[in-house]
């Protein structure tokens, strides 16, 4: 409670130009460690939120006209938030959402830490933000992030972020992402499989799955034998995960030829490997 009247006692709730104005310290020192509070406290902080004003500064802190410094944590806390208490978030996104949006189109080099947080707070929140609530998100979001895996991109440290951001979508708005499939399938199966497991790319796949077994026209050969190498590759699949992959894998046997199936599907082969290719 502390540290969250400290950072209310240097902000202004209205007064932008007395905000930009503030010494970066007096708001990123406190914002780090409500951060550090948040990841360690896990689910358990969410009393503490629901009774501090983290979450209306938070609001302010997100305003585009800020400084970068304050940004980037500013937006690494409201992802930290989502992922602990999501439940606390909602009565503020729409306020919070645009400011995102904005950041993730954000060209300026100097952006960039600001802009790789904001799209990895996106991503929590949108795993969790229901389809009436992040629908009207999803266009603007994947017509900023697509363009940043793409060959020509200039963006490499956002790569990953993006890759699991777009496939997170995918977990509440299937048919929404669906129509932009066919722009990003290949290019985001490329990016993705050479990123390491974890528990965001297990839960982009999921979303890209299911977003797959609705359009699974979306995919080409090529494309389709990149996606059963990952998943021959796949260590330790979540329980959710693997169900997907089977219907994937079912969904495509069914829908192929026995040749293109058998061109396709030697990825398949790894599963019974011990180690993966790389």
């Amino acid at each position: 409670m502390l540290i969250s009247a400290t950072l209310q006692n240097n902000i202004q709730h209205d007064d932008y130009e007395e905000f930009d104005d503030l010494d970066d310290e007096f708001i990123v020192i406190p914002l780090d460690l409500l951060s550090g509070i948040v990841q360690g406290l896990g689910e358990k902080v969410e009393p503490f939120v629901q009774q501090s004003t983290i979450l209306p500064l938070l609001a302010v802190c997100a305003h585009y006209d800020s400084r970068y410094e304050i940004l980037s944590p500013t937006y690494a806390l409201i992802g930290d938030i989502a992922k602990a208490c999501f439940v606390t978030l909602p009565p503020y996104l729409e306020n919070m959402m645009p400011e995102l949006i904005r950041q993730l189109k954000n060209v300026d080099p100097a952006s960039k830490s600001a802009r790789n947080n904001a799209i990895w707070a996106v991503g929590e929140i949108s795993i969790r933000w229901h389809q009436e609530n992040m629908g009207k998100y999803v266009e603007p979001v994947l017509q900023a992030l697509i363009p940043l895996i793409h060959p020509q991109s200039q963006t490499v440290d956002l790569q990953e972020n993006a890759v699991n951001t777009i496939g997170r979508l995918g977990i509440h708005n299937t048919e929404k992402v669906a129509h932009f499939l066919p722009q990003f399938c290949r290019v985001w199966l490329y990016r993705s499989k050479g990123m390491r497991e974890s528990d965001e790319k297990d839960s982009a796949f999921q979303g890209f799955c299911k977003t797959v077994c609705l359009f699974p026209q979306a995919l080409n050969e090529v494309a389709i034998r990149t996606l059963f190498d990952i998943i021959g590759q796949w260590q330790s699949p979540s329980d959710e995960l693997k169900v997907l992959f089977q219907e994937v894998t079912v969904g495509y046997h069914g829908l192929l030829t026995v040749e293109q199936w058998n061109q396709v599907a030697s990825g398949l082969l790894l599963l019974n490997k011990d180690e993966p290719e790389r």
